[in-house]
């Protein structure tokens, strides 16, 4: 029982110190980069690491990328969500936590950039920035259902018909009369405007 607490501790101070050099190696990266290029970086930094490290290494590269500059958060995170589509609820939380003004944006980029992990992002963000719940909330059902429209995903069109006994038909607006020019004088075209 002693070995496996000495194991067990020695392993979290392993993950704190791996977590610490990323996110300080991740800072050193952002250091030369221009803005234009942080999210570039940051998927491929994120594309390299391996697939036991893809969280940690994924959200320490956001924090720093966002810590250096937090008007490139949205896209950051689309970035990365992109090539790494099963980290974005953390790295969208950890960003919302660096840039709180963006949460907003920062939700709606790793919801468009991975659609199948929106709930769960909504969640992170908004339990990352309560004030900003709602509105992260509405925002990722909406790019959710862009998505969805746009992958071809299920449209509910309704036609005239009878739906559950019901008879529908659309309401068709009255055509106007047809109004065209007549040949002739024209009273108002000759009008003497100061009588």
């Amino acid at each position: 029982m002693k070995n496996n607490k000495k194991t067990m501790s020695v392993l979290a101070a392993l993950l704190t110190f791996a977590v610490t050099s990323a996110f300080a190696a991740g800072q050193n990266a952002f250091d030369k980069v221009p803005a234009p290029q942080m999210a570039q970086t940051a998927a491929q930094m994120v594309t390299k690491a391996a697939a036991s490290q893809k969280e940690q290494v994924a959200v320490s590269v956001v924090k720093a990328a966002l810590t250096k500059n937090p008007a490139m958060a949205s896209l950051v995170i689309a970035a990365v969500c992109k090539v790494a589509p099963e980290v974005a609820p953390a790295v969208s939380a950890a960003a919302a936590t660096v840039a709180q003004e963006y949460a907003e944006a920062i939700a709606a980029a790793a919801a468009k950039a991975a659609p199948a992990y929106a709930n769960l992002i909504a969640e992170s963000v908004s339990t990352a920035v309560p004030s900003a719940a709602a509105s992260v909330r509405s925002r990722v059902r909406t790019e959710k259902s862009y998505a969805t429209a746009a992958s071809g995903g299920a449209v509910i069109v309704i036609n005239p018909g009878v739906i559950a006994g019901i008879e529908f038909t659309p309401p068709v607006p009255p055509t106007p009369p047809a109004v065209g020019p007549e040949p002739g004088f024209d009273p108002h075209r000759y009008q003497n405007v100061n009588p």
